[in-house]
């Protein structure tokens, strides 16, 4: 597409943040329910044979290489991709003569320390990479990074870079085009007709749109002032998915579509109002350049989902699970297909109306995230040559907010299933 215009002299120019971005800002800042949470995703592997001076170098080979690693927030809510950045040390713990159970404690209190960290944003770096020495030529590393400027689909990039360098020592090739040139492109878009026949089809639905779930919670949530997220996790084995391939091709939905109704169906069950909206996660890269694949970049954008499981029918049989996932197909493509007008826009012009200003909460905590088939699940690994990666320990992720997330994405052959939540 001839939108998208390589701009290499103002590649070190302030340039807006999109809007999620502007609303994890925001959400930083004010005092909304889940507020003081950053968006944030920190993970612990365990690897065997670890070198971390290569594994460093590679980390700032990576840095070098993709622009939005060296990004920054100044004071008036722009951002920036800082052209020289100092070399990024890699903190490292050595474990390896300490005693087993003075090592757990040493661990727990590291992990507890980068699993809710708040990185600063406003300077360089905006990830917190350190790694601890265990015996028997065993390593930790532990990544904590702010989700400002890499999404969770800009994490395998982040990898396959770390992976290619440590592992062949290759030389990345320069990335012509910046996540800048594309937020110029994109903001282009918004002074366009289409736009305003986007943003007329969600205005026009403003007076009647719902909120998030009414759940049951121990307290209210914007009494919340220092949410900490917890996790609960399931899988599902390759036989029970490939079944549930099956029947979404039998009945023409995504899988990603079937646990999102499935999710709806269960929120119906425990909300105390039956006519809810569940905040949907979009991977948005719009493809503006042949190149914007390769790009690492927050190309998120969220989609509120009416969730209208009552309606549409008063003859009971008609009301059927396939019926309610196939109303919820419809209205995610009828959403989607409007989408320059953004959930975080929407979500704005809905907290200037009347009905909402009494309701001092966040609109849309519930949020169904689904990688299912748009992130390779091998990528999601360091690939380290000469390591074995035993296994990831721990994983969690946070958002401004955001009081339940649930999550689905590709493991291999099986699935796994995640629910992020604030814990009371």
């Amino acid at each position: 597409s001839n939108q998208l215009v390589v701009d290499e002299s103002s590649r070190y120019d302030p340039f807006p943040l999109t809007d999620i971005q502007q609303s994890y800002w925001i959400g930083r800042l004010a005092a909304f329910n889940a507020a003081g949470a950053s968006s944030h995703w920190y993970r612990e592997v365990s690897m065997v044979g670890l070198d971390p001076d290569r594994f460093e170098l590679a980390l700032n080979r990576v840095v070098q290489w993709q622009d939005m690693l060296r990004a920054c927030i100044d004071a008036q809510g722009t951002q920036r991709i800082l052209e020289k950045v100092p070399h990024y040390k890699v903190v490292r713990h050595d474990l390896r003569q300490t005693p087993t159970e003075e090592r757990e404690r040493e661990l727990a209190a590291l992990r507890s320390r980068l699993a809710h960290q708040v990185v600063d944003i406003t300077s360089f770096p905006c990830f917190d990479v350190q790694v601890t020495l265990l015996p028997n030529n065993e390593s930790r590393i532990h990544l904590s990074f702010d989700l400002t400027f890499v999404d969770a689909g800009s994490i395998p990039r982040v990898f396959g870079g770390i992976n290619a360098v440590y592992s062949t020592d290759a030389v990345l090739p320069p990335m012509e085009l910046s996540f800048r040139d594309y937020i110029v492109a994109v903001n282009r878009l918004k002074a366009t007709s289409q736009y305003e026949v986007h943003k007329a089809y969600w205005e026009e639905r403003k007076d009647t749109f719902p909120f998030g779930p009414v759940l049951p919670t121990r307290c209210r949530l914007s009494e919340v002032t220092d949410p900490t997220f917890c996790r609960l996790e399931s899988m599902l084995e390759k036989s029970t998915y490939d079944s549930l391939r099956a029947l979404c091709s039998e009945w023409k939905l995504t899988p990603s579509t079937l646990f999102l109704s499935l999710f709806a169906d269960v929120l119906r069950i425990w909300s105390a109002n039956e006519h809810f909206a569940i905040n949907v996660t979009v991977f948005n890269r719009l493809p503006l350049h042949e190149k914007i694949g390769a790009v690492v970049g927050d190309f998120t954008a969220t989609s509120p989902l009416e969730i209208r499981l009552t309606a549409g029918s008063n003859d009971d049989d008609d009301d059927t699970f396939l019926s309610r996932a196939v109303e919820i197909r419809d209205q995610l493509w009828r959403d989607l297909d409007n989408d320059l007008f953004s959930g975080t826009e929407f979500t704005r012009s809905l907290l200037a109306t009347s009905r909402v200003k009494a309701k001092a909460t966040a609109l849309f905590p519930v949020v169904f995230t689904s990688t299912l088939g748009v992130v390779d699940a091998g990528a999601w690994g360091l690939q380290l040559s000469g390591c074995s990666q035993k296994n990831v320990l721990v994983e969690i992720s946070q958002t401004p907010t955001v009081s339940l997330d649930f999550q689905c994405s590709n493991n291999g052959d099986t699935v796994d299933l995640v629910w992020d939540y604030v814990g009371a």
